[in-house]
């Protein structure tokens, strides 16, 4: 068995599904205005830390539910921490 560590803030990116897109365009209305991205639709991709992505959309993540991800991956680079 292959076990991974990585830090929390490492960079990861997850290209969206419709169900994605939409929990993520949620989260962006909650920006204030001069700092919010542009919103987003499915087949985005969106680069945020591993504890943003957890935070967004960990609540949405549940067994029969929609699949916020394609493929229901999460990319994560760089390093084993």
């Amino acid at each position: 068995m292959v076990v991974r560590r990585y830090n929390v803030n490492t960079q990861c990116r997850v290209t969206l599904t419709d169900s994605g897109a939409g929990i993520y365009n949620e989260y962006l209305k909650t920006l204030p205005s001069f700092c919010r991205p542009a919103y987003v639709s499915a087949g985005c991709s969106v680069e945020e830390s591993l504890w943003k992505i957890m935070s967004v959309f960990g609540a949405h993540m549940f067994c029969g539910g929609s699949i916020p991800f394609e493929g229901n991956k999460i990319e994560i680079e760089g390093e084993d921490e």
